[in-house]
């Protein structure tokens, strides 16, 4: 790096990190850094596109790239806001096999934004490992399944909603019985893709009221204006 003088080195803030060699090494060859908060939600990722974007002199692309984030999560936020308790669906998120996540994690967001109740809001540690009884006895409405990978095929994650939708202990559940058990890459759990994963959630949980909305022509349309890419990879199923 300091061969490659760079003008600005980006780098992610971790709390409570001492400064590393490296980073010491780079701030005496007078190398301007610049710390970013590592986390990838809204609150903390649209300051830092307009930090981005003033540095690099991109402001207005920036703000665009900020508008279009806001506006669709925004656009969930006002069709699900009024809901009450009882009009909104339960969702089981599944990490891995039977690990979810409790109300301290960022899929919290995803699931109340659009209008759902995380079965699993109130267990004592974010990612609580359940059994397949425990589903069946909390029944969800709605099972939606995260998956990793730089790019799951569609054959992928047909075998992972196969998989669940096949499971013995499952068979009695009523999402699975409804058939609503929904696949997601985590691309879109986290980050720039957020609100559309947000928009699927929002689909998935309340088909009627987002009947006129439809994410894979939005994420299309978020490709193409700010990367310039075509919609390839499969994001869900």
């Amino acid at each position: 790096m300091l061969d490659l003088k760079p003008d600005l080195v980006l780098m992610c803030a971790s709390n409570g990190t001492k400064p590393t060699a490296a980073l010491e090494r780079l701030q005496a060859a007078s190398i301007p850094v610049l710390s970013l908060p590592s986390s990838c939600e809204p609150d903390t990722l649209l300051p830092q596109i307009e930090t981005l974007g003033l540095i690099l002199d991109r402001q207005e692309k920036a703000n665009e790239f900020v508008e279009f984030i806001e506006k669709y999560l925004g656009l969930i936020e006002e069709r699900t806001k009024d809901l009450g308790p009882d009009e909104k669906p339960t969702v089981y998120f599944e990490c891995k096999e039977y690990k979810t996540v409790n109300e301290e994690t960022p899929l919290q967001h995803h699931i109340s934004l659009a209008g759902g109740t995380n079965i699993a809001a109130n267990q004592s540690v974010e990612r609580p490992i359940v059994s397949s009884e425990w589903v069946l006895e909390t029944n969800p409405d709605i099972i939606i399944v995260g998956v990793k990978g730089e790019s799951p095929t569609e054959e992928e994650m047909r075998a992972t909603r196969d998989e669940v939708m096949s499971r013995p202990g499952l068979k009695d559940v009523k999402a699975v019985r409804d058939g609503k058990v929904y696949v997601i890459s985590k691309k879109l759990l986290r980050g720039i893709g957020e609100p559309i994963g947000c928009l699927y959630f929002a689909k998935w949980i309340h088909p009627a009221l987002f009947e006129d909305i439809d994410p894979q022509a939005i994420h299309e349309e978020f490709l193409q204006m700010f990367f310039g890419q075509e919609l390839e990879e499969t994001y869900v199923y």
